[in-house]
């Protein structure tokens, strides 16, 4: 049986933005994160993201002022996505799920506690 989404796996994605359901792929990033480890609990987002597998995929739209809210702790990977546009398309595929080391675990909470929402930093995502 292949991993599944679950609290404190590597979940690696491949994220497409763009200005529609058309155009996803304006802007194309990877990123990884530790699922289930922000402050306030599973985001909206890592909500979408429980029980899929490799290789599937999530697809929305999204407004830039809603950011914080849908993503929490990792709203900082995916403001700078939205470029000059108010709202932007999503689609995300799971490249990878895996188990993280301890230590990795708690780097990630560590840096998610102190960057994201109260550690006052100056990327734009407008913690304070």
């Amino acid at each position: 049986m292949k991993p599944h989404v679950e609290p404190l796996k590597r979940v690696r994605t491949a994220v497409e933005t763009g200005v529609t359901e058309a155009d996803p792929s304006a802007v194309c990033s990877e990123m990884d994160f530790i699922y289930g480890i922000g402050s306030a609990g599973v985001s909206p987002f890592e909500c979408l993201l429980a029980g899929k597998q490799e290789d599937d995929a999530i697809s929305f739209r999204l407004t830039k002022a809603d950011t914080e809210n849908f993503f929490s702790h990792l709203a900082a990977f995916f403001l700078p996505l939205f470029g000059g546009r108010s709202a932007a398309f999503f689609r995300i595929r799971i490249t990878g799920i895996e188990t993280p080391e301890p230590r990795d675990v708690v780097r990630a909470i560590a840096e998610s506690t102190f960057h994201g929402h109260g550690g006052g930093c100056d990327c734009g995502c407008g913690c304070k």
